[in-house]
């Protein structure tokens, strides 16, 4: 999640090594919005590793890596917000009877957080990241 605008990015992992994350970030968020400036992470060693370094210097950009401390949530608030809400969305979604695979969500979850206002900012995090409202707030499904 991107701390200014709130924007979601969400995506599963089958494994969880570095060489997955490596793959999927560069996949899913590198490849639709660049590199970031600051990667704050927890001090997992699929996020605090050569390949993420080499993969952000591979991509033209001087990353600053900021790591909480391991498993310490207060730390990571946001994100881990962030995750509890996931969390709760997927629950709810298998609570009234959807039979797809949760991984199917996660698209339609990732759209409906992100033309959410978010509080903090008083804003949608499409808005910040894009310019302008969605043309429609629907989340299909």
């Amino acid at each position: 999640m991107d701390h200014l605008s709130k924007y979601h990015v969400i995506f599963p992992l089958k494994q969880k090594t570095a060489q997955e994350v490596a793959e999927k970030l560069q996949e899913r968020v590198l490849s639709y919005l660049g590199v970031p400036k600051i990667f704050h992470s927890d001090k997992g060693r699929e996020f605090v590793n050569e390949l993420l370094h080499a993969l952000f210097h591979q991509c033209g950009g001087d990353v600053l890596f900021v790591r909480g401390r391991p498993r310490h949530s207060q730390s990571q608030g946001l994100v881990e917000n962030g995750k509890k809400t996931l969390e709760s969305t997927l629950a709810a979604m298998k609570a009234i009877g959807e039979n797809t695979p949760w991984v199917s969500w996660l698209p339609r979850i990732q759209y409906g957080l992100n033309v959410t206002v978010q509080e903090s900012i008083k804003e949608t995090a499409y808005a910040v990241v894009f310019g302008e409202q969605p043309q429609s707030s629907f989340v299909p499904g």
